[in-house]
């Protein structure tokens, strides 16, 4: 037995060993962005960039249509993933700025003489969480359930809480368009962003998001996800995302001599019957509702 402190094996043991050694080093690739982010027993994050569509428009207004999403080259240097494609190139760098904040960039760029890139799936790694977790969507007026978050009137933001565990997926472009959030379901997520719209909000009452890149430019969009142990209310992970918000769209409201303000909705009713003689109007769609006597108009 030769015992290293740290390493210990049996020298009839030692090739097999090594090679075991060799294999994983081979199999986890490149240090950079190759690097899973580990958080103990929360959530693993193996970033992994794949564009999974891009859509071009032509400039005389017809429809979206697909482009062509396999990579025709790859490369990693340092903490940086650059792949090319027959329309551009995506360049998409990860960096740990702290112990619980991974901070990303995707570097977009389209070739000269094309249309115009009005729709893009980029898949920005996989996460594997370690129980069952629940997500939140905190977009602003949002009507129904989705796993992606849009910052149209508000930043977007997927919240995911397992137990005392919090995390804040997030986009940290406040000014311009973009989706972002988590696709899948169980414990296996896959982290997308997006402008235009995915399948899985086509049938949702979600914005279209509308970020086109013109030929010949570039564009960058930013994210972050930033986690803790104890968090005892999940919005407070994105305080500084929500004070940059408030700051960057103030509250414009002038109603300097607070005149009442309505909202009148003229509309008819498709049930037969309706409104009764006693409620012409057809106050709160009630039969029961008498505005035609002083007793009615009491109650």
């Amino acid at each position: 037995m030769i015992d290293f402190g740290f390493l210990r094996f049996h020298p009839r043991k030692m090739t097999f060993r090594i090679m075991l050694v060799a294999a994983g080093l081979l199999l986890a690739g490149p240090a950079g962005a190759a690097d899973a982010v580990q958080t103990g027993d929360f959530f693993t994050f193996e970033p992994r960039p794949v564009v999974a569509g891009a859509f071009f428009r032509p400039a005389d207004g017809g429809g979206c249509y697909a482009a062509e999403t396999k990579a025709g080259a790859s490369t990693t240097e340092g903490n940086a993933v650059r792949a090319t494609y027959a329309w551009g190139e995506v360049e998409t760098t990860y960096e740990r700025v702290s112990p619980t904040r991974l901070e990303i960039a995707a570097r977009i760029r389209v070739n000269e003489g094309l249309d115009d890139l009005h729709g893009l799936y980029l898949e920005l790694g996989r996460m594997t969480f370690a129980r069952e977790v629940e997500t939140f969507n905190r977009s602003f007026l949002f009507y129904c359930e989705s796993p992606i978050a849009h910052n149209q009137g508000a930043p977007a933001i997927v919240d995911v809480r397992d137990g005392e565990r919090g995390l804040a997926v997030r986009s940290d472009d406040l000014r311009h368009e973009i989706g972002v959030g988590l696709v899948g379901g169980g414990k296996a997520r896959t982290l997308l962003a997006l402008t235009g719209r995915h399948p899985e909000t086509k049938a949702m009452n979600y914005p279209w998001i509308e970020r086109p890149i013109r030929a010949g430019s570039t564009d960058i969009w930013r994210f972050s996800l930033v986690w803790g142990e104890k968090v005892p209310s999940l919005p407070e992970l994105s305080r500084d995302l929500y004070e940059a918000y408030a700051k960057l769209h103030p509250f414009t409201l002038k109603w300097e001599d607070r005149r009442p303000i309505a909202r009148v909705f003229c509309a008819s009713s498709p049930y037969p019957g309706f409104p009764p003689a006693s409620n012409p109007r057809g106050w709160f769609n009630d039969r029961d509702v008498n505005t035609v006597t002083t007793e009615g108009l009491v109650q």
